[in-house]
């Protein structure tokens, strides 16, 4: 079978789109009377200039999900220091990748 080739996005595409970044994050949840706070790495989603989301690997597509509905579904994609670009589909599965 051969396999289908995407073009890469062009950098509105990903400038248009949501990006996702790894970078360690706090994460805050109350238990009983008081609130516990630790720091996990986890994925912050940006979208013109503004965080749309924050959690943990798993949480991140549920999160996207409900925020894709307000912003259109746009593209998905993350860009790593070297300049490669991935993009996913909303349940997190890769659906491109560019060096």
């Amino acid at each position: 079978m051969k396999k289908r080739m995407i073009d890469p996005p062009s950098q509105e595409d990903i400038n248009e789109g949501i990006c996702l970044k790894q970078e360690e994050l706090t994460f805050e949840r109350k238990a009983f009377s008081r609130t516990v706070r630790w720091q996990d790495w986890g994925y912050r989603a940006w979208c013109e200039r503004k965080v749309v989301a924050e959690a943990s690997y798993k949480g991140i597509w549920r999160k996207l999900k409900e925020v894709g509905k307000t912003l259109g579904f746009p593209r998905i994609f993350e860009v790593n220091d070297h300049g490669n670009v991935t993009e996913f589909s909303y349940t997190g599965k890769v659906v491109g990748e560019w060096v």
